[in-house]
């Protein structure tokens, strides 16, 4: 069942549930992610009623926080805040794009991924686990983790990336889930696109020196 509902879409739900399946979606993917890549995910205790109201008081202050500001560093270190504090409460966490002036757009957030993507065209490393002229991305993140780093790339794949990854729309964003690796020869769970990848190289910005 936990993996059952990790794979369904939400848009095929009731709406009244839609919220909570987004909501333990989100929270799969950040403790997979903390496992694969911190090696281990913990699981907070869920607060008593006093933490319950200071929790939810400093959760407006932060949506408020965000109303405010138009800074971008801010805004994604706020929001941090935000997805903690809402999870702790049981509660979805707001997409940052939709509080406040919400700069940056998608397609900027997402440009400096597409650009690293173009990178490793460049140096023949092979990152895309899907078959060959399929038409398809299939992305493992450790693994695309690694390569950045074996090629000098400063890009994190942290919880606000991976959120914008989901808004993707060139390649278009299909969902996550186990896919056959064209690679490592046997399935592995991924993040699927559909293609093609057409990036507009502006590379300086993500070269560590």
């Amino acid at each position: 069942l936990p993996a059952w509902l990790y794979s369904i879409s939400p848009n095929k739900v009731a709406p009244e549930l839609r919220h909570k399946i987004i909501r333990y979606q989100e929270e799969c993917d950040d403790v997979l992610w903390d496992y694969w890549s911190k090696g281990s995910a913990t699981r907070v205790a869920l607060p008593n009623v006093s933490q319950h109201i200071a929790l939810s008081r400093h959760r407006l202050t932060l949506l408020k926080e965000l109303q405010r500001s138009n800074d971008v560093g801010v805004r994604a270190a706020v929001h941090e805040q935000l997805a903690q504090t809402s999870r702790l409460l049981g509660l979805s966490v707001p997409e940052l794009l939709r509080i406040g002036k919400g700069d940056p757009l998608p397609e900027a957030s997402l440009k400096p991924l597409w650009d690293a993507l173009e990178i490793l065209d460049r140096q023949g490393e092979r990152y895309n686990h899907a078959p060959w002229l399929s038409g398809m991305i299939y992305l493992k993140l450790p693994h695309l983790k690694a390569l950045f780093k074996k090629n000098g790339i400063d890009l994190p794949l942290d919880a606000e990336m991976r959120r914008a990854m989901k808004t993707s729309k060139q390649p278009k964003f299909i969902s996550t889930g186990p896919k056959g690796s064209s690679i490592e020869g046997k399935t592995i769970r991924c993040w699927i696109f559909e293609g093609p990848l057409k990036p507009e190289p502006n590379l300086g910005h993500i070269i560590s020196g």
